[in-house]
């Protein structure tokens, strides 16, 4: 198990299923709950890249239906990268079941450990009313350094759907956090801003909101 661990690298994912496959050869011995799991996660690190692709999900989920077939209860840690694979490869079907498997094994409040993942989800699905309301109750835990890519995405989401407000207000709450908007979504919001004035639409910006870019300077509404 511990040189399993020491395979968990990107690239090398490949490595955990060789060990498995002579556990599986020798007689004596039998898969256990963390070669399972280590198994689930090595999936994740079979591609240099990082990208993980349907074959990779689909053979996670291989080792998922065994284990279970097993009678052995995955942790909050394979459902959360059972859930964080299927959104990546935009599985709604499986990606509900884990979501539902989870709630059942571990109670409803577990997902708000799972608020990144699920935003993610949402977000890859368009459904911005809903991204709004986790966005209100999550973002203030949203502190570690990756969260800036998530950050992002959502403020990219806002502009996209031109809603100015919301979008300044993100680019607000990321500088709470320490997190920097990404220049092309500054530059984006901006042109979106002067194409809609230019254009005539109603923009409600009563109040003036003002941020700063990557290079330090502040820009106003």
């Amino acid at each position: 198990q511990v040189l399993m661990k020491s395979f968990l690298l990107q690239g090398e994912g490949h490595l955990v299923f060789d060990i498995i496959k002579q556990i599986e050869e020798r007689e004596e011995l039998e898969l256990n709950h963390t070669c399972y799991t280590l198994a689930i996660r090595a999936c994740r690190y079979l591609s240099s890249s990082g990208v993980v692709t349907e074959e990779e999900f689909g053979k996670a989920w291989e080792y998922f239906e065994e284990m279970k077939g097993r009678s052995l209860k995955p942790d909050k840690d394979t459902f959360r990268l059972l859930i964080s694979m299927a959104c990546e490869v935009k599985d709604i079907e499986k990606f509900d079941y884990v979501l539902k498997d989870l709630s059942k094994e571990y109670g409803h409040k577990v997902l708000d450990e799972l608020s990144r993942e699920l935003i993610k989800f949402h977000l890859y699905q368009d459904r911005l009313n809903v991204v709004w309301k986790m966005y209100d109750r999550s973002w203030d835990q949203w502190s570690h350094r990756e969260d800036s890519k998530l950050f992002n995405a959502i403020l990219q989401a806002a502009v996209s759907s031109m809603e100015f407000s919301r979008a300044f207000s993100i680019a607000k709450d990321m500088k709470s956090l320490g997190h920097v908007p990404a220049e092309e979504q500054i530059s984006a919001l901006e042109s979106a801003l002067v194409e809609c004035r230019i254009s005539g639409c109603a923009v409600d910006l009563d109040k003036e909101f003002s941020m700063e870019t990557a290079d330090g300077t502040v820009e106003e509404a």
